[in-house]
């Protein structure tokens, strides 16, 4: 996404995208600057606010080109998205101004599904006992759940009988 930068607004937004597990120094995206002025006054620097939570830990920005890098893997089911300030100076004029940088951590399936109820020791195998009754129509209800998100969150399972006499 391109945005530029205005120096007469006080927030340019920008929305990036990263997979999580991603290795380190993996680009996210560009955070893109006009100055108006005339070379070499429109030299500019970038750099991250300190204060953005968690921003300062886990990416980077290169203070000439705009490009955000991550530092390590990030984990989408710790934290989904990151909102960061990216701070850019007028090398020349020493004005300055702010973006806000949202990047979302999207989801890939690294998390095995666990079973809820009832437990299951191994979470391979969930062994359920029942009587046999005529009046008898549900057995039990089986509750898995996975920290994936959307499609990778989706589970199927397969039930095998074993009937003994």
């Amino acid at each position: 996404m391109r945005v530029f930068f205005c120096w007469w607004m006080f927030l340019c937004r920008f929305e990036f995208e990263v997979e999580e597990n991603a290795p380190p120094f993996t680009e996210v995206g560009r955070v893109t600057v006009q100055d108006l002025d005339l070379p070499p006054h429109d030299r500019v620097a970038f750099y991250l606010n300190r204060s953005a939570s968690g921003g300062p830990r886990m990416f980077r920005i290169h203070s000439d080109t705009g490009r955000l890098y991550t530092l390590r893997p990030l984990d989408r089911e710790l934290q989904s998205f990151y909102l960061l300030i990216v701070g850019i100076r007028s090398v020349s004029l020493r004005s300055s101004a702010t973006a806000q940088v949202k990047v979302t951590v999207s989801d890939v399936n690294d998390c095995a599904p666990m079973w809820v109820f009832p437990r299951s020791p191994d979470n391979d195998n969930v062994h359920v006992s029942f009587g046999f009754g005529l009046d008898e129509v549900a057995l039990t209800t089986l509750v898995a759940k996975d920290t994936d998100d959307g499609v990778n969150a989706r589970l199927r399972s397969v039930l095998e009988l074993r009937l003994t006499l």
